[in-house]
């Protein structure tokens, strides 16, 4: 029988982050979250007792987390920019405490963090694609907020994916920086794969319950440790794409969108 796991989700209210808890917990796993909008777990969540939930804004995140970080096997963010105007500070000022953090514990112990992107971050290994190309114009010049928060997701987790800090060392994260590029709701799990951008069948397309299979794989295989994987699935339809999807929630008044 597998061993339970105990892994942190961030961005927990949102559509991949409750299809993630909730897998999570179907597999007996112990789960934590802090979100500002805790309201929107389902009772079926919050009734198992497993789950713990901390009710939190981002700044003060952690000042509930810091005593539990040494306990997680895994660390889950779906936090992303949450409108064209944010400055995206909070969340890098987040993931600066969080990578402060992480160091204080000893290498070996260090939990595995699996943190979302978009394929406007690019990897050496990618390859030219009209449509994610397309989709880096766009949020060049319509969507500057969440461009500023994507470099600084960037900034702060993809030199130790690649680069001096992944090399071996006490400064080496065990990191997964995945990129996506479209997401939509969905019942299929199976069909999600990794790769590069315009390679090995890549497509743009993701569904959420695909997406939280694959990062609950992942998160014990590490198959994908200190690199830049995009992420799509096998069978997916029309989806909006993740900036798009970011941009929607500044008129339902949220401070951090989730995916």
């Amino acid at each position: 029988m597998a061993s339970q796991k105990n892994i942190l989700v961030l961005g927990s209210t949102g559509g991949s982050g409750l299809q993630t808890v909730e897998q999570a917990l179907e597999r007996g796993w112990k789960v934590t979250v802090a979100d500002r909008k805790t309201e929107k777990l389902p009772a079926k969540l919050t009734e198992n007792p497993n789950l713990t939930v901390f009710k939190s804004t981002l700044p003060e995140a952690p000042g509930h987390l810091d005593p539990l970080i040494d306990q997680f096997d895994a660390i889950i963010s779906l936090l992303g920019p949450n409108n064209t105007k944010g400055s995206g500070d909070e969340l890098e000022d987040f993931y600066k405490w969080l990578i402060t953090r992480l160091h204080k514990i000893p290498r070996a112990q260090r939990p595995y963090v699996l943190v979302v992107g978009t394929q406007t971050i690019q990897d050496p290994q990618d390859a030219f694609q009209l449509i994610t190309w397309v989709h880096v114009q766009i949020i060049g010049f319509v969507a500057k907020g969440a461009k500023h928060m994507i470099l600084g997701i960037e900034r702060q987790w993809k030199p130790y994916c690649i680069g001096e800090l992944a090399k071996d060392g006490e400064q080496q994260l065990d990191v997964c920086l995945f990129r996506l590029n479209m997401v939509k709701d969905g019942e299929q799990r199976e069909g999600a794969h990794a790769g590069y951008v315009g390679k090995g069948g890549h497509k743009p397309q993701l569904e959420r319950s695909q997406l939280a299979k694959w990062l609950l794989d992942e998160s014990e295989q590490k198959k994908w440790v200190r690199t830049l994987p995009a992420i799509w699935g096998d069978n997916v339809g029309l989806a909006m794409s993740v900036v798009g999807q970011f941009t929607q929630t500044r008129k339902a008044g949220q401070e951090q969108a989730q995916l």
